[in-house]
């Protein structure tokens, strides 16, 4: 990325928040959206796969077991 990194409020350039994404095969455990919007208090994390990662709009792809893919985005 060329020229200065652009600041967040809280003091984190784009460059930090990069080394944080993490890498195409990495094993996360994340919280599979459903939709629903009722009973998040029995919400459980799945165990999941990295397939994606963009960079540049500091966001990656995850496939569950059972072949659902959903993004995440570092905020």
């Amino acid at each position: 990325m060329a020229g200065k990194a652009k600041w967040r409020d809280d003091g984190m350039t784009a460059d930090v928040l990069r080394e944080q994404l993490p890498k195409v095969g990495d094993k996360l455990y994340k919280v599979m959206e459903t939709g629903r919007s009722f009973g998040l208090g029995n919400v459980k994390r799945a165990k999941c796969r990295v397939t994606y990662v963009n960079a540049d709009h500091l966001w990656y792809e995850v496939e569950f077991p059972s072949g659902i893919r959903q993004g995440y985005k570092l905020l």
